[in-house]
């Protein structure tokens, strides 16, 4: 009996064993059988992503604004090297965009692409993965930038940085070299033209949600904007100042608007030349200069030949008190000079060191094509005016976007610090509508620039 025991136990341990060495070599075969088909998946998944750039992205960069498709538009297979293909491509208009009620839809697409992979499975087996990917690609406006230039390079030759105390929530652009200097802080993609950025003293930049791009296209900025002018022209609402006049265009919430004029070098009057209730998806053009001021109702663009100084705030009636947006705010303002954009130097906005008043609010989608967006009496030797030591005026609270031709200063060292702080903001809104008729982003051959939203678009 004990020997009968004896004499079972390793025929026991050896049929274990071989039973163990079976499950291993079974597991050892489905591991490399799931790792296969991993491996193809993600290679499907890549081969998908390359359809939808190479064909969708590429054909959409192929076209003028005028030309953008109004339905469905196939697009051709291709092939990636050895990896596999992909096939069944094609892009469709965004339905949401057909269902936004508030300003103007920014044209979008869904690019959708099928990628293809072939291989053998240990057993011998033909194997195919198939993996379809979408993505949303919007066309570019100049409100789609929460900061853009075309030149960063100033009037006296020199470059201004982004250093610590920036912070910019959108996404930020140049077709010229960006200074950065210490930490700012950029929550949107930053793209330039350029190779690289110039590394200032202490560069370490705070990239927090995407990795900058650079050699990206030039992003073209006109002269002047005779859509926005055909915009006003058919609503009725072009100002000519036949270059004798200044123009103000106060605000007054719901009450709507009111248009001033009076002589040029001549004492501010109110000659009160138009009135209206809040104006909705219309747009304003005025020949000669412009002021402006005052809480907004409405939507409005409001365009203008020769530069604009802001006088005060300008605001959305239904924002916060440093301009804090409403998000079911239905106020929008777009503001485009073909001069420059500037912050007068009122007792409002912070005059002689703040001593009446400080802080300008802006809530505006802001462009200015002939210079920049700035402050007026900025303490040079050989200006006339010359504020006190120092002249702070408070900060910029910005609630919207600005685009200017040549980046412009809004602080200053002189007299031991002039200007203003930036709390700049972006109005999300503006990724996916736009104030009426503002100008859509293109190159210098004036074809559509698209930026892609998030993998994974259904």
């Amino acid at each position: 009996m004990e020997l009968g025991r004896i004499s079972v136990l390793p025929l026991l341990v050896l049929t274990f064993l071989i039973g163990f060495g079976v499950a291993l070599v079974a597991t050892s075969a489905s591991d490399r059988v799931s790792s296969n088909n991993e491996q193809a998946v993600e290679q499907a998944r890549y081969l998908a992503r390359q359809g939808i750039m190479e064909r969708g992205l590429s054909y959409l960069r192929s076209l003028k604004p005028s030309q953008l498709p109004t339905s469905r538009v196939d697009l051709p297979s291709g092939a990636v090297g050895d990896v596999g293909t992909y096939q069944d491509v094609y892009l469709v208009p965004d339905p949401e965009i057909a269902d936004a009620q508030l300003g103007e839809p920014v044209p979008s697409f869904v690019v959708s692409a099928t990628g293809v992979v072939k291989y053998v499975s240990d057993t011998g087996e033909s194997m195919v993965i198939l993996r379809q990917e979408s993505e949303k690609m919007r066309i570019a406006t100049f409100a789609s930038f929460n900061y853009i230039t075309h030149w960063e390079l100033t009037i006296f030759g020199g470059y201004i940085s982004f250093w610590t105390p920036d912070t910019l929530w959108g996404r930020v652009h140049s077709n010229d070299w960006i200074t950065i200097r210490e930490r700012p802080t950029f929550y949107g993609l930053v793209t330039t033209c350029m190779p690289d950025f110039i590394h200032g003293p202490g560069y370490n930049p705070n990239f927090v949600n995407y990795d900058p791009e650079f050699s990206v296209p030039l992003v073209h900025f006109p002269q002047t904007v005779h859509f926005v002018r055909n915009c006003a022209a058919a609503s009725g609402l072009t100002f000519n100042g036949q270059n004798m006049y200044v123009h103000r265009l106060q605000f007054e919430g719901d009450a709507g608007v009111s248009v001033y004029r009076w002589v040029i070098g001549a004492p501010e009057t109110d000659t009160l030349v138009f009135t209206s209730p809040p104006l909705f998806d219309q747009t304003m053009f005025f020949y000669g200069p412009l002021e402006m001021a005052g809480n907004v109702t409405g939507r409005v663009t409001v365009g203008c030949s020769s530069n604009i100084r802001l006088l005060d705030d300008i605001k959305y009636t239904d924002s916060g008190p440093h301009g804090e947006l409403n998000p079911n705010s239905t106020n929008m303002l777009g503001i485009i000079s073909e001069g420059n954009i500037v912050i007068a130097n009122t007792p409002e906005n912070g005059r002689e060191n703040s001593q009446w008043g400080s802080d300008i609010v802006i809530n505006a989608a802001m462009m200015a094509l002939g210079e920049s967006f700035t402050f007026e009496d900025q303490n040079d030797v050989w200006e006339i005016y010359q504020g006190p030591y120092p002249d702070e005026r408070g900060r910029i609270y910005l609630w919207g976007s600005v685009a200017q031709k040549r980046r412009g200063y809004v602080h200053r060292s002189n007299h031991g610090g002039t200007g203003y702080g930036k709390d700049y903001h972006y109005d999300d809104r503006f990724d996916r509508t736009s104030p009426p008729c503002f100008p859509i982003a293109v190159n210098e051959m004036g074809y559509s620039q698209f930026h892609l939203e998030s993998w994974g678009a259904e």
